[in-house]
């Protein structure tokens, strides 16, 4: 795939018609494949519900990676992350403050 993309629905799973009073919250991803790597984008449109959280905890995990990644930045920050070479596997977790986009490269 050369780019792919979606979204993440929540709400209070009590209100009626929350999407029609702005009272939801939708996570944005989207991934771009690059000659030297691929970027995972996630950006954050939210609204005031009950139990909205203030930031969100992430994990990403993608499969059919054939090789160990070189570098992983998050926002243009070298970052750790797990690769799992038996299950061709790439991990790592972060957190997502507020409204702040998230842009992970991985090369």
């Amino acid at each position: 795939l050369k780019q792919s993309e979606g979204f993440m629905y929540e709400d209070d799973g009590k209100t009626n018609n929350s999407w029609k009073n702005n009272q939801f919250e939708k996570l944005f991803f989207k991934s771009v494949n690059k000659k030297d790597g691929f970027s995972v984008v996630v950006t954050r449109e939210a609204f005031d519900y009950e139990g909205k959280p203030e930031g969100r905890e992430i994990t990403l995990v993608i499969h059919n990676i054939q090789e160990e990644p070189k570098e992983v930045k998050i926002n243009d920050t070298n970052i750790s992350f797990i690769y799992h070479k038996e299950k061709q596997q790439f991990s790592l977790h972060t957190e997502m403050k507020g409204s702040e986009k998230v842009e992970i490269m991985i090369k």
